[in-house]
């Protein structure tokens, strides 16, 4: 099975109210222009069931269904959400000014507080991922919507690791080509709609490939 897993669109902030900015519509809407025109289309996008997981769907479904003229199923799966995020951690994080290395880290060793544990997350996102395994073929070609710390117990499962090994590149609606079977693999990772200074690049998704060096070129 091909699984792409991509974080949510970039937010704004409107009187404690988080919803998907205009920045974050592109972003879905050039994610979804990207997938539609690769050789084997997602047949099935799975996602969590917060407000930011499902405004992000809208908007690549509205896309999927334009440029590739039919309806993509959706189904949520709480095991995709986020972790719950505590105001007090994340009032923590931004007054300390910790970027995601620093913030997984203290997570990691118990020191940050997000409302769940590692082990926790790991666990319901591996049960995310064996329902949508039984949910499709085994060759069919799926999309999962969700957030930073699932994405990153995804990626990290499928590379091995965990997540104080690698630190991914986890921007928003970051790409990451997995294929669940036998062995995980992951083909490619943060195939990213960059961003600069609020604009969408021109030249749209750069590759990080994994493997690294020659075999993953």
């Amino acid at each position: 099975m091909q699984a792409y897993v991509v974080r949510r669109a970039a937010l704004h902030e409107d009187e404690g109210r988080y919803t998907i900015s205009e920045t974050g519509r592109l972003q879905a809407e050039l994610l979804a222009t990207h997938l539609s025109r690769q050789p084997e289309p997602v047949e099935a996008v799975y996602t969590g069931t917060s407000d930011r997981h499902r405004e992000t769907v809208a908007v690549l479904s509205e896309v999927f269904d334009l440029v590739s003229g039919r309806d993509v199923p959706v189904r949520e799966l709480s095991e995709l959400d986020d972790v719950p995020w505590p105001m007090e951690a994340l009032q923590h994080c931004i007054e300390e000014g910790l970027g995601q290395r620093e913030w997984v880290q203290a997570w990691v060793e118990g020191d940050l507080d997000l409302g769940e544990t590692p082990a926790d997350v790991r666990s319901r996102v591996l049960e995310a991922k064996e329902a949508v395994r039984n949910d499709r073929p085994e060759d069919a070609t799926v999309l999962a919507v969700t957030s930073a710390v699932p994405v990153l117990a995804l990626t990290m499962d499928a590379l091995g690791g965990s997540a104080t090994e690698t630190v991914l590149p986890v921007n928003n609606t970051a790409l990451f080509d997995l294929r669940w079977g036998t062995s995980d693999t992951a083909v490619q990772l943060n195939a990213t709609p960059h961003l600069s200074d609020g604009l969408l690049t021109r030249d749209g998704f750069k590759t990080l490939s994994w493997p690294p060096g020659p075999a993953g070129e």
